[in-house]
């Protein structure tokens, strides 16, 4: 299913240009979309092909800077990071429009990594807001 991202690069501009240069090198192309979960979020970014996901999965960029962090709402995008510092590389979320208040809240403020680059345009009349919930146990 296709949906439209709005990538911001004054939001983060070292993620909005790694995103664009994995989307511009088919990085992303029938890439599944997977951890839908209940906290509100939904995870991609394992490359379909095993050598393309070869050659980027050590590719880290440096976080961006938080100090004109912008606020996490619904459909916003952002890298993931390894649990520390300048370790984003291709995995990425979107923020589900049924979000708890609580997870919204906590998004960017311990991880300095989670920082937007970029909107789903109207997440909640697409199919991201038809995704359902799934999660390993």
């Amino acid at each position: 299913q296709v949906f439209n991202i709005v990538v911001k690069p004054g939001w983060a501009p070292r993620g909005a240009a790694r995103f664009l240069e994995l989307v511009r090198n088919k990085y992303y192309d029938m890439v599944a979309v997977r951890d839908v979960n209940l906290g509100g979020f939904a995870r991609f970014g394992i490359a379909r092909d095993p050598d393309i996901r070869a050659q980027w999965s050590d590719s880290y960029i440096l976080d961006d800077s938080t100090l004109s962090q912008i606020p996490f709402e619904p459909g916003m995008i952002s890298f993931a990071g390894k649990n520390k510092p300048n370790t984003r590389s291709t995995d990425a979320f979107i923020v589900m429009p049924n979000i708890s208040q609580e997870n919204l809240d906590h998004l960017g403020r311990k991880n300095p990594w989670e920082t937007p680059f970029g909107v789903v345009k109207n997440v909640d009349r697409t199919a991201v807001s038809e995704w359902f919930v799934y999660e390993d146990n």
